[in-house]
């Protein structure tokens, strides 16, 4: 069994060191597979080159360094599933600021092989790199969900996921380039690999730790996330079923959405900013899913946070 573990950087030298020392040192409690890394750095003056080659002076994994220079992370997932050709079983994704646990890898193959899965999806743990203000801390903003090992989905992203390279190779792209700079491509792309009949699930104990720097633990930062995230959605929504039911349907969830943002504004004054916070993401979740109807494309990606 083979694996190449796609990874796209851009601008994250430290958070990308970090993550290929972890991947070098997966374990596996059975067969050990043929791995290989895969490094596409989105920055054409190469930044990411001399991380990648001191990681390979300390030996691991074999690593393929490229450079994609069209802005646009969808560019670079494309570029990575390429780089990693037809003859691997499984492509591993997983993002340039996170960490992963040990097993890891050996999880989310387990997982695969217990429920013939096409797509396994697992964890993100959000670990703040600085001391945050307390009503951040206890917000629950950057918490994400988990289920039970095993549960199906209809969506998965590349922040921890590894799935059958025929099954992204039976789809177009397979990362849609439309999406550009919104981060968005990737939960369209495993929306699709879904529709077209396969299988995705969900494996608890795959953990991934992602760094949640300074600049992102904000009151500023959380709404336009929420803005983001809503209008992602919106756009996934629309273009895979573009009839005016879905629209409709996007447009009630985004009244829902400010009609939660009101009641619970009256919250804030008794919990203080969490209860506005929680008031006002409901309220700019709501404004990125009425953009999506208009077109509008949030281009979250266009910086980069974190080292």
């Amino acid at each position: 069994m083979n694996v190449a573990v796609c990874i796209a950087t851009y601008n994250r030298p430290k958070g990308l060191s970090a993550l290929l020392s972890a991947l070098n040192g997966q374990v596996f409690a059975d067969r050990r597979p043929d791995v290989r890394l895969i490094v596409v750095d989105n920055d054409s003056s190469g930044s990411a080159r001399a991380v990648c080659d001191e990681i390979r002076r300390t030996g691991g994994w074999p690593l393929t360094y490229c450079i994609e220079p069209t802005r646009g992370i969808p560019y670079v997932r494309n570029r990575a599933v390429a780089c990693a050709g037809s003859d691997v079983h499984f492509l591993a994704f997983i993002d340039d600021d996170e960490v992963p646990e040990p097993n890891w890898l050996d999880e989310l193959l387990r997982v695969q092989h217990r429920y013939d899965a096409d797509v396994v999806t697992g964890p993100v743990v959000r670990r703040f790199m600085t001391e945050v203000p307390a009503w951040i801390a206890t917000s629950r903003f950057f918490d994400l969900p988990r289920r039970p090992t095993g549960s199906d989905m209809t969506v998965a992203m590349t922040n921890n996921t590894l799935a059958r390279t025929q099954a992204l190779h039976a789809i177009d792209g397979p990362f849609d380039v439309r999406l550009g700079l919104t981060g968005a491509d990737d939960a369209h792309c495993f929306r699709r690999v879904h529709l077209a009949g396969f299988r995705i699930v969900w494996a608890d104990d795959a953990i991934v730790y992602e760094s949640v720097p300074a600049t992102r633990a904000t009151l500023l930062w959380i709404l336009r996330h929420a803005y983001r995230v809503g209008n992602a959605w919106g756009l996934i929504e629309t273009d895979l079923n573009p009839s005016w039911k879905t629209r409709a349907r996007v447009l009630a969830w985004s009244a829902a959405r400010v009609a939660r943002g009101v009641i619970l504004l009256p919250l804030g004054l008794a919990v203080g900013p969490r209860g506005f916070a929680r008031a006002f993401y409901n309220i700019y979740y709501a404004g990125g899913l009425v953009a999506s109807l208009a077109g509008i494309h949030s281009e979250g990606y266009r910086t980069t946070d974190g080292a």
